[in-house]
């Protein structure tokens, strides 16, 4: 067991960053995943700060890049994950010590907000000794399918006539296609319905469309576009996985759009798991237009997922990022959906 030397992660760093990864999780994922994870984000190399003993890295502190639209201001930001300490240097204060200088090298590199969504384990570490904010709790929503496929027939059939009847849908009349809209157009409906005075959320693009829902890690997505005749009015993204075709859950990352193409998105994603016998449809979010949508499309809140924010610079934002109320979350913006 070496000196630990705190340093930059580099792409050759990548199969000891699985190893760890493997020694604190006691499972791995696979290889393209974590390339695309780690190495092929749109804004480069993600920021990781490892602990390297010579031998083996001993930890490593990690913030996804992204772009944050904070008051219709953008800026470099980032969400934290894949906070890891091999389990035999536990219990010596790593993780503090490789988030400092994580944050450190944030700020040098321009950097100027974090989020995150910690567990159970490391919530105090974020809140005690790192001085991250926690500003409110985003909502996990479930719109039940066939609650009994697991069991014999004929209580899924069964599962399904009654969720069918109890959990109504609502098209709001627009026409819903599957399909994915061209760039242009992706473009055209964020820049036309997506809100930005007083608001923070993550900023949108069809380049990080393009990259956010391609990553080769075991799930596919199913995109819709709604249409008021021939004129596309809003999109939407559905993931599962892709060694299930039939089955399973499904996990609704994007609505975009005006308040009718939400609901009838959602209403298209729900009909779209009956045919494939989904065991349920899920999503987290704290967008009120979206959960007026899920909630017309029988969707029913479950729990909550702790947020935190810490901002990397003394400069006051065009929107209080310390607010909860200001945020606006979606299924994509947690690195897990």
């Amino acid at each position: 067991m070496g000196e630990l030397n705190l340093r930059p992660l580099q792409e050759a760093d990548l199969p000891r960053l699985r190893e760890l990864f493997a020694a604190s999780f006691g499972q791995n994922r696979a290889q393209d995943y974590d390339r695309w994870r780690f190495i092929d984000t749109p804004y480069g190399l993600a920021p990781t700060i490892v602990a390297d003993d010579g031998e083996k890295l001993a930890g490593s502190y990690t913030i996804w890049p992204t772009l944050l639209n904070i008051g219709g201001e953008v800026v470099r930001g980032g969400q934290s994950m894949d906070t890891m300490t091999h389990p035999e240097y536990r219990g010596k204060g790593l993780f503090t010590k490789l988030a400092i200088a994580c944050f450190d090298q944030l700020a040098k590199d321009g950097y100027e907000a974090l989020y995150g969504f910690p567990n159970a384990n490391s919530y105090p570490g974020f809140i005690k000794r790192l001085n991250w904010d926690h500003v409110g709790d985003v909502p996990h929503w479930s719109r039940l399918i066939t609650p009994l496929a697991e069991k014999p027939a004929p209580l899924p059939a069964l599962s399904r006539m009654g969720t069918r009847i109890v959990f109504k849908t609502k098209s709001r009349g627009l026409h819903v296609e599957a399909q994915r809209p061209d760039d242009d157009t992706v473009n055209a409906v964020i820049a036309l319905h997506t809100e930005s005075k007083d608001l923070c959320r993550i900023e949108r693009n069809a380049s990080w469309y393009a990259w956010r829902y391609s990553p080769p890690f075991g799930r596919s997505y199913q995109w819709f576009t709604a249409f008021n005749g021939s004129e596309p009015h809003g999109f939407a993204v559905m993931g599962f996985d892709t060694d299930k075709a039939t089955g399973g859950e499904a996990q609704l990352c994007e609505v975009i759009g005006t308040d009718e193409a939400k609901a009838a998105l959602i209403a298209e994603a729900v009909r779209v798991c009956y045919r494939t016998y989904r065991k349920a449809l899920k999503t987290i979010t704290n967008d009120p237009a979206v959960i007026a949508a899920l909630r017309d499309n029988g969707f029913i809140r479950r729990s909550e997922m702790r947020t935190i924010v810490k901002p990397l610079t003394t400069r006051l934002f065009k929107a209080n990022i310390h607010n909860f109320d200001a945020w606006r979350f979606m299924g994509g913006d947690f690195d897990v959906y």
